[in-house]
């Protein structure tokens, strides 16, 4: 499974990843750029990525989200990370300021600062709205 690519591999299991997915991860995402798709560097370094399955991620998938990476070093030494609950997993909660900035950083495509900046106040006095219009209305652009 694990391949020495120029010396280095990195090896990431996803529960439930099927091979026609697996190859489509270093292509998708709403963070990519078309300048980053043509980056050679980057495009090296994504070559080397192999993602595979995990039937114990796939067995224990309702009790908690394994994902592990594992990174074999020029030398050969691999270094293995693992983790059950991703960030944002009721178990692994994040922080009001890191749901903002990664709120932020997800609407600032759609929305001006200052109508990103009242969605934001809305949102978060949510509880206090007599009209739940006033938030809806703050979404549209």
């Amino acid at each position: 499974m694990l391949g020495a690519t120029k010396g280095r591999m990195i090896r990431c299991t996803v529960p439930g990843l099927t091979p026609k997915s697996s190859g489509d991860l270093a292509h998708t995402g709403p963070s990519r750029s078309r300048q980053r798709l043509h980056d050679q560097r980057l495009l090296e370094l994504v070559s080397r990525v192999k993602c595979s399955p995990s039937d114990e991620a796939d067995r224990n998938e309702h009790e908690f989200n394994l994902c592990e990476l594992e990174i074999v070093l020029k030398s050969g030494e691999r270094q293995t990370v693992r983790v059950a609950y991703h960030r944002g997993h009721f178990k692994n909660p994040m922080t009001d300021a890191e749901m903002q900035e990664k709120f932020r950083s997800m609407a600032q495509k759609h929305l001006s600062v200052d109508r990103l900046d009242n969605l934001l106040r809305l949102l978060w006095a949510l509880e206090t709205q007599p009209q739940v219009g006033t938030l809806i209305a703050a979404t549209r652009t």
